[in-house]
């Protein structure tokens, strides 16, 4: 699979072979080329990856919609906050799977589990981990340096046991699993979100309840807003007569929104948040640290 032009215009060809496509740019907002060679997270190159794909696809083939795989690092650690973890976590969750697609969920990533930290390059497990290091150290990198480097891009953050619980292993298993347990998996497990009305888990239940209640956040058309923006990802969805508007920050700064033209807050219903009190003035609001809104409007 390609993230070229030839790839779009082969999807919508008559033959249809492939009807649904992978994206990969999105996945290269805070690298180059790959995980290995990070660079400083761009907001900007993210919207840009999503919407190319939302808007060259519309009408000829169908998107995949994912944030996580096994081959990345978790977003929340990479894209989103541990700071700020829950509120991250939400955020990333509203901002991809309210565009149009089928969402895939990677395991753990409805709990919101974050990338391990090893303090030994021996610790893993993943020969491209050591191949890399190979690498790295031709280019004068020292030991230390590349864990740094290993610890943040590793895919083997995606490959740590799914955290079920706070008793040993996780809950994951009775033996030792192959690889080592996040040492956070007492705070972040499935058991401690389960009844928990505003954890990460149910807070994705929410919004996969409101997905395939409503058509529109399937297949309405989409429209991007703020496009220079650093720090909100701002779009609409339509579809005959429903509207959503979708408000996501990625910054723990405050930075004032005002609605786009012919959007009125007001009249509108507040169907996801990932904040209790959500007040609103002059048809907009003060964004808080990684919040994201979703408006509907019939």
């Amino acid at each position: 699979m390609s993230n070229s032009q030839d790839c779009i215009e082969f999807t919508a060809s008559e033959d249809h072979e492939l009807d649904m496509m992978i994206g990969f740019e999105h996945m290269q907002a805070d690298c180059f080329m790959t995980d290995t060679i990070a660079t400083p997270f761009s907001l900007k190159k993210l919207k840009k990856a999503f919407t190319h794909w939302q808007n060259d696809l519309a009408g000829k083939a169908w998107n995949c919609l994912y944030i996580e795989n096994h081959d990345h690092p978790r977003i929340v650690s990479r894209y989103g906050s541990e700071k700020y973890h829950d509120e991250s976590a939400k955020m990333l969750a509203t901002m991809c799977y309210m565009q149009c697609g089928t969402p895939f969920i990677y395991q753990g990533q409805e709990i919101g589990m974050t990338n391990i930290k090893l303090d030994s390059i021996d610790k893993f497990k993943d020969v491209v981990t050591f191949n890399n290091q190979k690498i790295f150290k031709k280019l004068g990198f020292s030991d230390e340096r590349y864990l740094k480097i290993a610890n943040k891009t590793t895919r083997e953050n995606a490959r740590t046991p799914v955290q079920w619980d706070s008793s040993k292993y996780a809950g994951f298993s009775t033996a030792e699993p192959w690889f080592y347990v996040n040492p956070n998996y007492k705070e972040i497990n499935v058991a401690k979100q389960e009844n928990d009305p505003d954890s990460v888990l149910n807070y994705y239940r929410k919004l996969f309840a409101f997905r395939q209640n409503h058509k529109v956040a399937v297949y309405g058309d989409y429209k991007e807003h703020l496009k220079n923006s650093r720090e909100l990802y701002v779009y609409e969805r339509n579809l005959d007569g429903e509207r959503l508007l979708v408000v996501s920050s990625f910054t723990e700064k405050n930075v004032n929104f005002t609605a786009p033209e012919g959007f009125d807050l007001s009249k509108g219903e507040l169907v996801l948040n990932n904040y209790k009190i959500n007040p609103t003035k002059n048809n907009g609001f003060v964004t808080r640290p990684y919040e994201t809104r979703v408006y509907y409007f019939k």
